[in-house]
């Protein structure tokens, strides 16, 4: 949470139009799917209902944002506030309503259809500015005043098939944990979706937040910033670019459920390619039954940058060589070496290969290295099947190394194959060279390649 493609702070003095037109450009810089996403987003949550905590533990400098292309160090309210200030010009883009809930504060409300939506805006910048905060947790009293509206509206909203999106922004745990229980059973009886947005790293807060699920009938949907997601998001789906775009849809509210999970489990293929029609707005092809095919058409719509939030530079939408190891087609390799050279003084070298794209450098898989093996007999390797442009023909490269604890490893050889010599059994037993030489460096033996 904190960095902003939608523009904040919008001088007052621009016109409505203009900015409402700021808006409306800044969204339409999203990926076209994630775009629809958000607008369907707003039909389906007619309501939207954020609780900001504004206690004195958001003056706590341990809050961060984005901003210029880094990571800027700030307080939790600071972060917060920049969240809010994006998800209420995001309500203006879309035409929606945001009601904010201050804990110790004013409530206030942005209608994207009123004509007085600059004035609101103005005066929800008024009332957080960049971050103030004082005062106590009353989460439990902020949560019966949402059952209290929400339970108005309810009938229509049931008689719609649709729900209200309740937001409860905070760093830390409610005055009375017991209380907030039994007022968060009776809110998710009502018509809603809960989502859980943290601005603090303490893990007491966010073990306690991840843990209420257990005591709820429904599950609450936690988001930590967007630096957090990401990084949650590449350990399980490296294939994805997390940027602040996808980050502000989830805190705005997405109706699919994948968007839920993407960041909690590896997703199955026919679960990425519906995540990725879902951002770019496309039809894709089955990635099970012809893989060339769905990566083509991939490859086509991830052309345009997003800010990634971990290395903190422009990168594609989708990671093609992640995408690859994920579901791609695999090439099985059982290999083998026979009379490596020696480096080590006392003993035999301690081999092992890697298996590299010779054009880019990219390591594709590894083996393990065997002590004192002249003559050493590797696991079987797994490894993404590399892809060419039609017509050109599939290099790659063995490195054998001898292995050392310092990572300094020593080159045996190496040798360069065509995939297709190696799949056709063409190619069996391979000189290894250094240097132009192949003389006593050994040789490396493809047992079987499929």
């Amino acid at each position: 949470m904190g960095y902003s493609s939608v523009p904040v702070g919008i001088p007052i003095i621009e016109s409505a139009s203009t900015q409402k037109a700021q808006f409306n450009d800044a969204l339409s810089a999203w990926p076209l799917g994630l775009a629809n996403a958000v607008r369907e987003s707003a039909a389906v949550f007619p309501v939207r209902m954020w609780i900001v905590d504004d206690s004195g533990s958001m003056m706590a400098s341990d809050g961060r944002r984005m901003a210029g292309g880094k990571l800027i160090k700030c307080t939790r309210a600071q972060e917060l506030a920049t969240t809010v200030k994006v998800q209420a010009e995001l309500a203006v883009a879309l035409q929606t309503r945001v009601d904010f809930h201050l804990l110790n504060g004013p409530s206030k409300t942005v209608d994207g259809q009123a004509d007085s939506y600059a004035a609101q805006l103005a005066d929800l910048n008024g009332a957080i500015g960049d971050g103030r905060a004082s005062g106590g947790t009353p989460l439990t009293e902020s949560v019966q005043k949402v059952i209290a509206s929400v339970s108005l509206m309810a009938p229509s909203l049931q008689a719609e098939g649709k729900r209200a999106l309740v937001v409860i922004a905070t760093d830390g745990h409610p005055n009375n944990a017991t209380s907030f229980v039994e007022a968060m059973k009776q809110l998710q009886a009502l018509p809603v979706s809960v989502v859980v947005g943290l601005f603090t790293t303490k893990e007491s807060v966010t073990s306690y937040w991840s843990s209420l699920d257990k005591e709820l009938e429904r599950p609450l949907e936690v988001l930590d910033d967007v630096v957090g997601e990401a990084e949650e998001c590449a350990k399980v789906n490296p294939f994805l670019t997390y940027g602040a775009a996808l980050q502000e849809a989830r805190e705005f509210g997405l109706s699919h459920k994948l968007f839920d999970v993407l960041d909690e489990a590896p997703l199955l293929p026919t679960q990425a390619k519906t995540l990725l029609e879902l951002l770019f707005g496309c039809r894709l092809p089955e990635p099970e039954v012809d893989w060339a095919a769905f990566r083509s058409a991939v490859e086509s719509h991830c052309t345009s940058p997003v800010f990634d939030a971990i290395s903190l530079r422009p990168k594609p939408w989708v990671d093609l060589a992640s995408l690859d190891a994920s579901f791609g087609p695999k090439l099985q390799l059982q290999l083998r070496g026979e009379k490596l050279k020696k480096l080590d003084f006392f003993s035999e070298s301690d081999p092992f290969v890697r298996v590299v794209d010779p054009d880019t450098g990219r390591v594709l898989a590894e083996t393990e290295h065997i002590d004192n093996n002249a003559n050493p007999v590797w696991r079987e390797l797994s490894l993404p099947l590399p892809t060419a442009a039609p017509g050109q023909r599939i290099c790659m490269k063995f490195v054998v190394y001898d292995y050392n604890k310092s990572q300094v490893h020593g080159l045996i050889g190496s040798a360069e194959v065509h995939l297709d010599a190696l799949l056709a059994g063409k190619v069996r037993s391979i000189d290894l060279v250094k240097d132009g030489k192949s003389g006593g460096r050994g040789r490396l033996v493809v047992e079987s390649a499929s």
